[in-house]
């Protein structure tokens, strides 16, 4: 792999580590689908479809 693509990756690595945590959830079988169909519907991506889900749920409980 060519250098400048190794510190690329590295520089996003590290910027996903500073700025991002990570969750593994497991779901029941079509959410997935699910999910990806009403990101796609919104023009976004799976996970900033589920982190605004969330977002808009603790706002409503808080």
């Amino acid at each position: 792999m060519p250098e400048d693509i190794q510190k690329r990756n590295k520089r996003q690595q590290k910027w996903k580590d500073e700025n991002r945590d990570r969750i593994n959830l497991l779901f029941t079988k079509g959410i997935k689908e699910k999910v990806q169909e009403a990101a796609d519907i919104s023009g976004v991506s799976k996970s900033q479809w589920i982190e605004a889900a969330i977002n808009e749920r603790l706002e409503r409980e808080q």
